[in-house]
């Protein structure tokens, strides 16, 4: 079931379940190694996008300071919301062009990494739905075909990707 308001995504989601099904069967690799290798799948096409990030973050870690003096002024003095919102970015991209940085791309990264990685948790728990999953695990994991229904372990996932 997917969130409320989530429903044009669903169309993304049987696709990619389709192809990832199709695929699993082609090679026909056991589904958890498969789940495995198309985590790891993902992580490596990312990783030229990651690696870019990496480069912006150190160009930008050198004018942090400045960014932090900045948002500090920004919400001491007394002007009106927009005014300080105009200011402090009009200022935030004076310093990124200082250091050769563009936001929007300092961002890309984020903007396409989470749908990437939340039509990867959809697409593999509509799988569980629709394929037997039973004793396709280790482990703990012995049963593939019941997902996290409290949706744990998407969580911890994420957590753990942006820690590291």
């Amino acid at each position: 079931m997917m969130p409320l308001g989530w429903g044009w995504v669903f169309p993304i989601i049987k696709y990619s379940s389709m192809v990832l099904v199709s695929i699993k069967t082609y090679f026909s690799i056991p589904w958890l190694s498969f789940f495995i290798i198309c985590g790891l799948g993902i992580r490596l096409l990312m990783l030229p996008l990651m690696i870019r990030q990496m480069v912006l973050i150190q160009r930008m870690a050198k004018i942090s300071p400045n960014i932090r003096l900045l948002s500090y002024c920004t919400f001491k003095c007394n002007l009106p919301f927009f005014k300080k919102y105009y200011y402090f970015m009009r200022s935030l991209f004076k310093y990124a062009k200082e250091v050769n940085v563009n936001p929007f791309a300092f961002a890309a990264y984020n903007i396409f990494q989470i749908p990437v990685f939340f039509v990867m948790i959809f697409s593999i728990r509509k799988i569980a739905y629709d394929e037997d999953l039973t004793n396709t695990g280790m482990l703990w994991f012995k049963n593939l075909n019941e997902p996290d229904s409290y949706y744990i372990l998407p969580l911890m996932s994420a957590f753990l990707t942006y820690i590291n």
